[in-house]
């Protein structure tokens, strides 16, 4: 067995050193070289990958799509430069000459797609399932986006190599570089690219010499797109392999793979592309959606791959993989992509890797738990209100914990927790140390709560002045493997930031309520507002909606002045000229790498309005599906029907709390209006507005509960 894979790897080497000879007399402008299945540990496992590290840029992708994560639609989606849907089996693509069932590859095409042949290259006859799937226009991406827009440009590509299993033909890599018809100029991708290894499971692997001899027939090509199947056939037949033989066939293909990629890279030394398309097949089915990627580019240092639209180092999007193929292939810097100098690029990435896995594992059951803990206190509350027993200071410590949680998750990635347990007992017992230092500070009134949402604000606001480290690693922070947002501040926090800071400034009026403090507020709200919108910062659109609206009110109602018809005019004004000065600056001092919202205001530009009423359109269908089945739609419901009911129940005992304390009223008004408008104007809406509605009604119990104790 030994003999015979030396024999193997020595006849390989033999035929690489010889492609590679032809290669250096006529290079590609790019190879990419496309690889699903392929994973940190392999790379940190094998030492030509390491050494292949050593001399690129690495990173890692989102792969996420339009639906379920698969092989047809992480392809597509990197051709069509937007998050694509399509059937699993949608990777059906034929050289000239190929038959399908007795059929010529030309006539089937013919007759599925009505488009003319390819008559020396290949033809994707899935392509009708693939439009069908896709509705989206050719300005945002489409079907067949990068081939077009190579075709348009005048640069041909190559096609070489399959993911051929025993009983499918599967070649996704063509739904990569095809054209809107279908078509890809150039290419093998036929049987005789794979051979038969009986010890290989079910026989099929990659024949390299013959893939060596292909690639070699294209060097005239711009572009020539490589795929190695031999991870994605183990893949495939994964649930039929024990796990230690799946490993030990992976070690082997990843080795081989590496000695091919090396040897083309050393002897052309032109641009070489590594994407994973789809991640690892254990990874995949536990919801990981990141993927390595590595860049190889003459001259260049060893460092991180960053995006400029994702701003974290080794972090990019599986969307952009389009736009960097065409830079590259002209010659130019891989935009939107650049690299960040880095002397251990691959363990950094490995421990952030790990990391983003661990908040990723936590962050369902630590959230839900905080969910059912908010609801059972919240309903037991105002249970309690209404039978109007003695009620023990326990009960307040728990108000205030559950104020103080987001405070303790934005904390708790300091200490690093690496199970469920860990997360789950680390973050109550700093929720619950916050809320007894509160409790022992503020003299067991209404200034723990004032304690409590100040240290939640400034904590906030500090961590994204100073790039928002603790928000991403947060267990309430967004997520990178969802692919939602990958810098600035998310939905959870915006809630709390928002409501908190209004109630912040509500029970600071109460107790210090001078002129001067006053003044202080309105420069205090729009500090808050400008830190949650500001795109350097925050960049988050609908947060600074909300907060402009919100904040606006919440003055108004502070200040006792009638809200009338023209104060929303000046308000909505006010939110216009806002939203227009801060694209104009986004893109005067970040034209690189402005945020979405500058982002979008560019295609308006150049496209009109259809841009801007697709994004709309997909926010609302968001919120929609988002109010149907997250679990903050829970607590949202709960607390807002309890603070509406605290606040208009017509009974004097419960009112005559808030009546005694005319700012706190005035605040609970302004963050129930804050909350609203964040529903409404978000794409998460849900989580926004329940996140800023725990602040509210926690105090408002807290008041009730409190008031009703010391008058018995």
């Amino acid at each position: 067995m030994r003999r015979r894979w030396l024999v193997v790897v020595l006849t390989i080497s033999v035929c690489l050193v010889e492609f590679c000879c032809v290669l250096a007399l006529a290079a590609p402008r790019l190879f990419l070289v496309v690889t699903d299945g392929l994973d940190l540990t392999d790379i940190s496992a094998d030492p030509v990958w390491q050494h292949l590290v050593g001399q690129g840029s690495l990173g890692l992708i989102n792969t996420r799509t339009a639906s379920r994560v698969h092989a047809a639609a992480t392809h597509l989606s990197i051709g069509a430069a937007f998050r694509a849907d399509a059937p699993t089996t949608a990777m059906l693509a034929l050289e000239a000459g190929e038959e399908l069932q007795g059929l010529k590859a030309e006539a089937a095409f013919t007759a599925l797609t009505q488009q003319p042949p390819a008559p020396q290259g290949l033809m994707v006859l899935s392509l009708p399932q693939l439009q069908r799937a896709n509705t989206y226009s050719a300005s945002d991406g489409g079907v067949g986006w990068l081939g077009r827009r190579l075709r348009e440009m005048g640069y041909s590509v190559a096609l070489v190599g399959n993911s051929d299993t025993l009983d499918l033909k599967r070649r996704p890599a063509a739904l990569i570089v095809m054209d809107e018809q279908g078509r890809i100029p150039l290419g093998r991708v036929g049987q005789d690219l794979v051979y038969t290894d009986p010890d290989w499971p079910f026989g099929r692997r990659t024949d390299y010499e013959a893939l060596s001899a292909a690639v070699s027939d294209y060097s005239h090509a711009d572009l020539v797109v490589i795929e190695l199947g031999d991870l994605a056939r183990l893949d495939a037949y994964r649930e039929r392999m024990s796990e230690r033989q799946w490993m030990s066939h992976r070690a082997q293909a990843v080795a081989l793979m590496g000695s091919f990629i090396n040897t083309l890279w050393q002897q052309t030394r032109t641009a070489v592309l590594i994407v994973t398309p789809t991640p690892r097949a254990d990874r995949l089915g536990r919801g990981y959606w990141l993927a390595p990627i590595l860049l190889l580019i003459p001259d260049q240092p060893a460092g991180l791959i960053t995006s400029r639209h994702t701003r974290r180092p080794g972090i990019a999007a599986n969307i952009e993989v389009a736009q960097v193929v065409l830079s590259l292939v002209e010659g130019s810097d891989p935009e939107p992509w650049f690299s960040k100098a880095h002397p251990q690029a691959l363990s950094r990435l490995i421990a952030d890797y790990r990391f983003i896995i661990n908040t990723y594992d936590q962050r369902k059951p630590v959230l839900q738990s905080y969910v059912i803990f908010c609801i059972a206190v919240f309903l037991f509350s105002a249970f309690i209100i209404v039978n109007r027993q003695w009620r023990a200071t326990v009960w307040h410590i728990a108000l205030l914990s559950i104020t103080a949680f987001p405070l303790a998750l934005l904390i708790l990635p300091l200490l690093a927790p690496s199970s469920v347990a860990a997360a789950l007992f680390y973050s109550v017992i700093i929720a619950v140390v916050l809320a007894l230092i509160a409790w022992h500070l503020g003299r067991r009134s209404l200034r723990s709560f004032l304690l409590i949402l100040g240290a939640t604000v400034a904590a906030l606001c500090l961590d994204q002045i100073c790039r928002t480290n603790l928000i991403q690693r947060s267990i309430l922070g967004y997520d990178c493997i969802s692919g939602a947002r990958y810098y600035g501040i998310g939905n959870e926090y915006v809630g709390v930031l928002l409501t908190s800071s209004v109630m912040f400034v509500g029970i600071l009026l109460q107790m210090f309520g001078r002129r001067h403090v006053r003044l202080m507020t309105i420069l205090f709200f729009a500090a808050v507002a400008l830190v949650v919108g500001a795109p350097w910062w925050g960049a988050n659109n609908g947060g600074a909606i909300a907060a402009l609206f919100g904040f606006s009110l919440t003055i108004l109602l502070i200040l006792e002045i009638p809200v009338s018809w023209r104060h929303l005019v000046i308000i909505v004004l006010s939110v216009f000229a806002s939203a227009i000065l801060v694209i104009a600056a986004d893109l005067l001092f970040w034209p690189q790498g402005p945020s979405h919202l500058a982002l979008l205001a560019r295609r308006v530009a150049t496209e009109g309005w259809q841009p801007l009423i697709t994004v709309a359109g997909r926010k609302i269908a968001m919120n929609i599906r988002l109010f149907r089945y997250t679990i903050w739609t829970r607590v949202l419901v709960v607390s807002l029907a309890i603070t509406l009911w605290l606040l208009h129940r017509p009974a004097t005992w419960v009112r005559k709390p808030l009546e005694r304390l005319p700012m706190v009223l005035a605040a609970t008004k302004g963050a129930l209006i804050t909350a609203i408008v964040a529903l409404l104007v978000n794409d998460s809406g849900v989580v926004a507005a329940a996140t800023a509605m725990i602040p509210v009604t926690t105090i408002l119990l807290f008041l009730n509960i409190r008031h009703d104790e010391q008058r018995s």
